[in-house]
């Protein structure tokens, strides 16, 4: 399907703050992605908005990550996020994993392991036609609880205290 199709198609099951029923996914929506805040960068990589840039440095915000992972072939990615966040060593679990692209990304199961009960994992540009069979995957995947989809991201938490549910929120 062309990207005008599944754009429209997401507009059709997304919802607002109202149609969502998770004190969770409430909060992050409505303290963290309706916040018209500007957070001044200058650092915005090739291919990634303002909207989209904001997006994310209100994500880093809302989240205070302490380790977070980076999966992308563009190095200009890299400079959106202070550079004492990134630790993209395997050793520790991470709080926040971005993906930009499929060129790196390791296996399902390894991406799990790197993942705690809080963590987030970001794709940018899931509807992409590269990113989209991977991410497909990531959402049959019974590990993650909430999945929330922006159409410009997707979102994956594993909560275990939460039952499974996927959110389609227009930002």
């Amino acid at each position: 399907m062309a990207l005008l199709g599944k754009y429209l198609s997401f507009l059709w099951k997304s919802t607002s703050e109202h149609g969502v029923h998770s004190p969770f996914v409430y909060n992050l929506v409505t303290q963290c992605f309706y916040n018209s805040q500007k957070i001044p960068s200058k650092n915005y990589p090739k291919g990634i908005s303002e909207k989209k840039g904001q997006f994310i440095l209100r994500l880093l915000g809302y989240f205070s990550p302490q380790r977070i992972k980076i999966y992308s072939t563009q190095k200009d990615f890299y400079n959106l996020f202070p550079k004492t966040l990134i630790d993209n060593t395997s050793e520790e679990k991470k709080d926040m994993i971005f993906v930009s692209d499929t060129n790196n990304f390791p296996s399902l199961e390894e991406v799990i392991t790197q993942m705690h009960n809080d963590s987030v994992l970001v794709w940018v540009s899931p509807h992409s036609p590269e990113n989209e069979p991977t991410v497909k995957k990531l959402t049959e995947n019974k590990t993650f609880s909430v999945i929330i989809d922006t159409f410009s991201f997707a979102l994956f938490f594993i909560r275990k205290e939460q039952s499974r549910e996927v959110f389609f929120i227009r930002t």
